[in-house]
Order: structure tokens, then sequence, then C-alpha cells
């Protein structure tokens, strides 16, 4: 069996994207509504230590 010159060295493979999880899929009302709930309940006078 002859195999091509061309597939006999290594291959370069072709590297995805990375894309980050937050943007593979859109934020839902349910949850940003959970969010806002979350960010509204700290209070804001509280410093930061």
């Amino acid at each position: 069996m002859k195999v091509d010159e061309a597939t006999e060295g290594r291959r370069l493979r072709k590297r995805n994207e990375e894309i980050p999880k937050k943007l593979k899929r859109e934020a839902n009302e349910k949850e940003m509504d959970g969010f806002t709930k979350r960010v509204l309940r700290i209070p804001v006078e509280k410093p930061f230590d």
C-alpha cells in the first residue's frame, strides 16, 4: 500500500477559537432577575474590608 507523501508527515491541526462559557449562551430573564435581586440586596454604604 502506497501512502501519499503529503499525508505521511506530521499534520498541523487547526485550533478551534476559544469562546468563554459566558458568551456561549444568552442569559434568560429568570437568571437576570435573580442576578439583579442579589446585586440590589448588597448594601451600598457597607465598605469593603
